[in-house]
């Protein structure tokens, strides 16, 4: 006489624990929804995600909150230092990306961010070069 594979046996108990774990949630959800909105009041029953904060508080706004983190973010991003030079390496990248890839390298984002940072000096700089660059190509 064979005598039954102990993994089936675990298993088929782990499928009946899963199957009356389940029923009794479903058996007892009303009870458990009271505990639920007792214990968790800023949570959602259903997809366990906070409550809009403005309904469930009076007096919270959430745009104004929206306003402060903006306003504290643009307060942390340094702004563009007009006492300093623009760095070398920032008109060499332009004037590579120009070689590799033309003038129309110069409508790039990347580009457009770089030459937004430059200084006048650099500006003049690179129009500069651009021009003896343009002058060796057509001739």
């Amino acid at each position: 006489m064979m005598l039954p594979d102990r993994n089936l046996i675990r298993a088929e108990q782990r499928r009946r624990s899963i199957i009356s774990w389940r029923k009794n949630l479903l058996l007892h959800r009303g009870p458990m929804l009271a505990a639920w909105e007792r214990c968790f009041p800023q949570h959602d029953f259903i997809s366990l995600r906070l409550i809009n904060r403005a309904d469930a508080m009076p007096g919270f706004d959430l745009s104004t909150f929206e306003k402060l983190c903006d306003e504290v973010e643009r307060k942390a991003k340094p702004e563009a230092s007009t006492s300093r030079p623009t760095p070398q390496s920032v008109v060499e990248a332009v004037m590579w990306c120009v070689r590799e890839r033309g003038i129309g390298a110069l409508r790039e984002p990347e580009n457009i961010r770089r030459l937004k940072e430059c200084d006048e000096a650099a500006r003049a700089q690179i129009d500069a070069r651009i021009e003896r660059l343009e002058s060796r190509i057509a001739s």
